[in-house]
């Protein structure tokens, strides 16, 4: 994402194909852009890409900006 320094923490929810994606956007240090971490489902990913799970309807996701 790419936010103003001052926009703070901020959810969203997403419908993509059959899933529905609970993003949550976590901002400690303010910044207006990169990713220095993403958890899919309670488990840290590499990248920026959250993997697809045949037949799962629900990813909870932390995005932390850094």
């Amino acid at each position: 994402p790419c936010v103003p320094k001052d926009f703070g923490d901020f959810r969203i929810t997403r419908k993509y194909r059959e899933g529905t994606y609970h993003i949550t956007v976590v901002n400690p240090d303010k910044v207006e852009k990169g990713v220095i971490k993403m958890m899919v489902n309670g488990s840290e990913v590499a990248g920026n890409v959250i993997p697809y799970e045949k037949g799962r309807a629900d990813y909870d996701v932390t995005v932390t900006m850094g």
